[in-house]
């Protein structure tokens, strides 16, 4: 192939298996693990999501993107200044016999940290190419951890609305407390924190940002 034009679409086979963008290729990867995300199969069924997001200080972390089981299906890339890298989303092989993949005209939502984006996507599987503007608001903001999903330790950062008493908890997915991150006073303006979550199991846990015992943010952050 030695030139890419403007307005054609091109399919390309390799014959060793890669990771194009994050997309969950197999039950077998990682994300898909931890997830429980559906088998993806690349084919001619796809189409193409790229565009902006609100997320501007997220450069190197991910927003997922769920099905309406909450089932995560991709993963996009977020660049630098809150870019969405260009990912394929890919629908059922009708070479194949098992069905795989998304349903035509199946709606998909996009998640940063379980905040959910203002913006749905509605499959078409034409190859063609929808540019998104996810606003995920205030909240995101206030509170992010990376890496997420993490094994041995993670970096919190939180931006303190206005000075008070500030706590910093996990919470399991009954809102039990389960840690304590940071408590006392502080004042306005962005903090970090490494935690390690050494003494919990693998799974699923929400940060939560209290000032003076009112929650400011939360975030979901898994462990593996």
């Amino acid at each position: 192939l030695a030139a890419l034009e403007n307005g054609f679409g091109y399919w390309v086979k390799v014959s060793e298996a890669f990771d194009p963008n994050g997309m969950v290729l197999t039950g077998d990867e990682p994300l898909a693990a931890l997830t429980g995300a559906p088998s993806q199969h690349a084919n001619p069924n796809f189409m193409l999501i790229n565009g902006t997001s609100d997320l501007t200080h997220a450069a190197g972390e991910v927003i997922e993107v769920m099905n309406a089981a909450d089932e995560v299906v991709a993963v996009l890339s977020i660049l630098e200044g809150g870019y969405v890298m260009t990912t394929a989303l890919y629908g059922d092989d009708a070479a194949t016999a098992q069905i795989e993949g998304l349903a035509l005209n199946e709606v998909l939502h996009f998640e940063y940290h379980g905040q959910r984006a203002d913006q749905d996507l509605t499959y078409s599987g034409q190859m063609d190419v929808k540019q998104l503007a996810l606003t995920f608001g205030r909240e995101s903001l206030l509170l992010s951890a990376y890496p997420n999903p993490f094994k041995g330790s993670c970096r919190i950062e939180f931006e303190v609305p206005s000075a008070g008493n500030v706590a910093l908890e996990i919470t399991d997915l009954m809102g039990r407390t389960l840690d304590v991150i940071w408590n006392g006073t502080q004042a306005e303006g962005p903090q970090t924190v490494l935690w390690t979550g050494s003494d919990l199991a693998s799974g699923s846990y929400t940060v939560r940002l209290l000032v003076d015992g009112v929650e400011h943010a939360s975030s979901r952050i898994i462990r593996q």
